[in-house]
């Protein structure tokens, strides 16, 4: 599979400060969703929220193939119900191509074929669901600790049909020594050295 992926020319990759983030990369909000951010989420819904930038359909092409449409209905699902739910806030609507799904995509190019993932905090499942949906060879499993966030992905894997995703609700570190994969991901979730004693 080529791996060039045409990138805008004028734009700089988000900066995403960790210590101020509440969860997935999304900068860090408060669990009350108001009336006003659930109308913008809900218009930017409406609007299709579909790329219109050639390269984001570029990339959407070379990094999903046929999943191509299962991944919008994604995107679709994220922009509604994700950021009704809490587990993105509604400025990120407009930009979850470029800030959430396409550099989660391209994660999946490292892979071996027909490997266990374990995506650690999950979330909005970002990055499981997207490697999930990028290739069904991969059997992922997404860890959460939250019971409003699992129910989400729960309810996600079943709408877009993800056989090979199993979700666990459990911290990191209580599955330690019952869990292992070639492979473990995570976004977002923690300083490096307390992953890493999750995870390796």
């Amino acid at each position: 599979m080529p791996r060039d992926i045409p990138l805008p020319s004028q734009s700089e990759p988000a900066k995403v400060d960790l210590d101020a983030t509440e969860g997935r990369g999304a900068p860090a909000r408060s669990d009350q969703t108001t009336d006003d951010e659930r109308s913008e989420a809900a218009t930017v819904t409406r609007e299709g929220m579909g790329p219109t930038a050639g390269w984001v359909s570029a990339a959407i092409d070379e990094l999903f193939g046929p999943r191509s449409d299962t991944v919008r209905r994604y995107v679709a699902l994220l922009g509604s119900t994700g950021i009704t739910h809490g587990l993105l806030g509604p400025r990120e609507a407009e930009r979850l191509w470029e800030r959430h799904v396409l550099n989660c995509a391209a994660l999946h190019l490292g892979i071996g074929q027909d490997l266990c993932v374990i995506d650690v905090g999950s979330g909005a499942g970002l990055p499981g669901l997207v490697l999930a949906i990028a290739r069904p060879d991969l059997r992922v499993t997404l860890v959460e600790p939250l019971a409003r966030r699992v129910a989400w992905l729960d309810a996600a894997r079943a709408e877009l049909d993800l056989p090979n995703v199993t979700v666990r609700r459990a911290r990191a570190e209580a599955l330690r020594g019952q869990l292992a994969a070639p492979a473990v991901t995570a976004r977002a979730v923690a300083p490096l050295a307390r992953l890493a004693s999750w995870c390796l």
